[in-house]
């Protein structure tokens, strides 16, 4: 494990150098017991072929970001529950089983495709803006918010939510060509999104209100 205060990575690959099918550990970022945040930061770094990539301790305050940075064939991409809050932009996830699991994430201007799960199984406190999710199996699963901006096209399962809970507020999501749009087991807020060529727009799997306004 990797344990200090400040870290910061640029333009480097972690991967498993004579194997695609077998898999490293991945990173391991330990926050110290004396509850000094780990601050991370990773700048066009590639991770591939790991079992979880990268894996935070829980459960103090670290300050995470990722800019440009891929995760490939990777079991987990990036995993963890923390207090704190770790941000992804411009990232690429591609051919995970879950690309990015855990809590408090907050995704911008990024893209998952060819992911089993390509956020989740059962993330929490997670937000998404601007981001496309292509040919995944599940895009979302679990809960969180907001949604803003994003696309969903051609996945399973577009936007499912977990438990009791749901993904929202969500405004300006286009959800077209999925098997099943959008899942919805919490009194979600979902408006002026465009729902457009799924097999299922919307499946309701709970007896509550539901509030989908300006909805197209």
């Amino acid at each position: 494990g990797l344990v200090g205060s400040e870290m910061c990575i640029r333009d480097r690959v972690f991967t498993n150098p004579t194997s695609t099918t077998a898999r490293w550990q991945g990173l391991r970022l330990d926050t110290p017991d004396s509850g000094v945040a780990l601050q991370s930061v990773f700048n066009y770094t590639l991770f591939e072929n790991a079992n979880s990539a990268v894996w935070v301790s829980c459960c103090r305050t670290p300050a995470q970001s990722y800019f440009g940075c891929e995760f490939r064939n990777n079991n987990v991409g990036h995993d963890g529950y923390t207090t704190g809050r770790t941000t992804f932009r411009n990232c690429t996830f591609e051919r995970n089983s879950r690309g990015i699991s855990g809590a408090y994430k907050d995704v911008w201007h990024s893209y998952f495709v060819y992911n089993h799960f390509a956020i989740g199984s059962g993330v929490e406190s997670t937000s998404v803006r601007y981001s496309t999710f292509e040919d995944n199996g599940y895009a979302l699963h679990g809960r969180g918010g907001p949604l803003v901006g994003n696309t969903f096209l051609n996945n399973t399962v577009g936007v499912f939510e977990s438990g009791s809970s749901s993904w929202g507020p969500a405004w300006c999501n286009t959800l077209s060509h999925n098997g099943l749009g959008l899942s919805v087991a919490g009194g979600t807020m979902w408006h002026h999104n465009n729902f457009d060529n799924n097999t299922m727009h919307v499946n309701h799997t709970r007896d509550l209100a539901l509030n989908l306004v300006n909805n197209r």
